[in-house]
């Protein structure tokens, strides 16, 4: 773990952002409150989070 507490690859997300641009080898879990879900979203793309969505975790995939 790094000295801020996080895992390599894991970046801080700000939660209240609506557009996420999910760069290539990079993915994110996305929840969704009104089905309890939680999906992940690879990149490359720009993701725009709903009202009732939040993000969990942001990742970079290690080739």
């Amino acid at each position: 773990m790094s000295r801020d507490g996080q895992r390599r690859g894991q970046e801080q997300i700000n939660s209240s952002e609506s557009i996420y641009r999910i760069p290539p080898y990079f993915y994110i879990h996305v929840l969704n409150h009104n089905t309890n879900v939680t999906r992940v979203e690879v990149g490359p793309q720009t993701y725009i989070r709903q009202d009732h969505e939040r993000l969990v975790n942001r990742y970079y995939i290690l080739r």
